[in-house]
């Protein structure tokens, strides 16, 4: 057995409701809600449209995550590692610009028109930057994807079977990696990944004038990772100062 910084305690950690359920369940609703009328009709006008399920799912996990990261920023002199306040303020900045993106900074709310000069170069006609370019969409979704499974899958796997333990709860590693709290939405996300490059690659779910993916699907499960990430982190912060007090 060998002894790493920390074992994340259990007893500090999210209920199964949002660690097993709720990931569960965003993960299959929106699959099946392809079974309901012809050519994907219900998926693709109550799912991935702007005023979809999905997109507002996304919005409200990146604003919740937000108000976490915040206080742990807010309450970084308690962390008991002193690189946690800035880490936590990148993922703070991050949600912020998560929620406004996806709402194209209130485009979607207020319905203003795309000023002229954006609209020339994004390539949905919205006010917002994830779509002037595909390399600034793609290449931060992709690290982040990688982190999820790496941190979420891979890392809880080889710590399985090589009986890699943490034992130190004042260490780097039980503040950094992730708890198991997050490994059913991490599970999920890469099979959304998965299913979406295959429906990308192969056209299946097509049809006269669209293709669907589960870009969208897949962004919303990505949100709620971090967003775990963040809950997760605060309540062991929680739980350690009451064991302080």
């Amino acid at each position: 057995m060998t002894a790493i910084n920390s074992p994340h305690n259990e007893s500090s950690e999210l209920t199964r409701t949002f660690s097993v359920v709720i990931p569960t369940l965003l993960t299959v609703i929106p699959f099946a809600t392809l079974l309901i009328g012809d050519e994907y009709i219900f998926y693709r006008t109550w799912m991935i449209t702007e005023a979809g399920f999905i997109e507002h799912a996304t919005v409200l996990f990146s604003v919740l995550g937000l108000v976490f990261a915040v206080l742990i920023v807010a309450n970084r002199k308690a962390c008991p590692r002193p690189w946690m306040g800035l880490l936590m303020l990148f993922f703070a900045v991050g949600f912020f610009y998560i929620a406004g993106e996806e709402i194209s900074w209130g485009q979607h709310l207020f319905l203003w028109d795309t000023p002229g000069w954006i609209g020339e170069v994004n390539r949905q006609n919205e006010t917002n930057l994830h779509n002037l370019h595909l390399s600034l969409d793609r290449i931060p979704k992709t690290i982040i994807g990688v982190g999820i499974v790496i941190s979420g899958l891979a890392w809880p796997l080889y710590s399985r079977f090589k009986d890699v333990k943490i034992t130190n709860t004042e260490g780097d590693w039980y503040w950094l990696w992730p708890t198991s709290a997050v490994r059913v939405t991490a599970f999920a996300f890469l099979i959304v990944w998965l299913l979406d490059r295959l429906m990308v690659k192969t056209n299946f779910l097509s049809g006269e004038g669209f293709s669907l993916g589960f870009q969208e699907h897949r962004e919303m499960i990505m949100v709620y990772f971090l967003l775990l990430y963040c809950t997760s982190i605060y309540l062991r912060l929680k739980a350690r100062a009451e064991v302080s007090a």
